[in-house]
């Protein structure tokens, strides 16, 4: 019963460092898909918060100016902009 238990062991042991290090070799490649995407995402990101934060500047402009109109069109563009950043529009 012991070595039957062993062997499973070994057995399982041996099929996870055949299946995680061909995984990590690829991952970790300089050639994935996904290698440039961080420094992308982080553009994206900054690019689509400055967005958000100039939608709320006019927002806060067209309040101030007690302006109905502009503060419809600030707060399409707010919602748009928390879209694209991930679906927070909803909590809007």
């Amino acid at each position: 019963m012991g070595s039957c238990v062993n062997a499973l062991v070994m057995a399982l042991f041996v099929l996870l460092l055949t299946l995680l290090v061909p995984a990590w070799a690829v991952w970790k490649s300089s050639g994935a898909f996904w290698s440039g995407a961080s420094s992308a995402w982080l553009g994206y990101l900054c690019r689509e918060r400055g967005e958000l934060l100039t939608a709320l500047a006019l927002r806060d402009e067209a309040y101030s100016a007690l302006d109905g109109k502009g503060l419809e069109v600030a707060d399409v563009l707010a919602q748009l902009a928390l879209e694209r950043l991930g679906g927070l529009a909803g909590e809007w």
